[in-house]
């Protein structure tokens, strides 16, 4: 369940069981802008799915306690949220777009998300079966 400080345009997409894609990443830095055309690019092919949402670092607080959910803080982050709540997938650092688009293709295929063939998911990896609510506690 999401907490009081959880923005609406978030939690109102968990209650319609939407997924989220979610990226924050710092403006003006190569690794992140080429991040963010990945995610463009991918949220074009799949953007009937789920929710994307990108935000630039310095406007993370728009977000209110969706990081602190997660258990992330450094960009850049990519997080793959079922409608669920749960965590599908989350990487801190950078991953290419083919990366991205198979993190993103996983989930809505139903599919168990392991990760895609030569990802580096960052620390923020072990909590990728989180679920997004107050407590982030573990799914089985």
């Amino acid at each position: 369940m999401p907490t009081a400080d959880t923005p609406e345009f978030i939690t109102s997409r968990l209650e319609d069981q939407r997924g989220i894609v979610l990226l924050v990443y710092v403006d003006g830095a190569a690794d992140d802008m080429e991040m963010l055309d990945s995610f463009n690019a991918v949220k074009a092919q799949y953007a009937a799915d789920s929710s994307f949402l990108s935000f630039e670092a310095r406007k993370v607080t728009e977000l209110g306690d969706t990081l602190q959910q997660l258990r992330v803080s450094n960009p850049p982050v990519l997080a793959v949220v079922r409608g669920t709540g749960d965590v599908a997938q989350l990487y801190t650092g950078w991953i290419d777009r083919k990366v991205m688009e198979q993190v993103v293709a996983t989930p809505r295929a139903g599919s168990e998300p392991h990760g895609a063939a030569g990802a580096r998911p960052g620390p923020a990896s072990a909590f990728a079966r989180r679920r997004l609510t107050a407590s982030a506690r573990v799914v089985p």
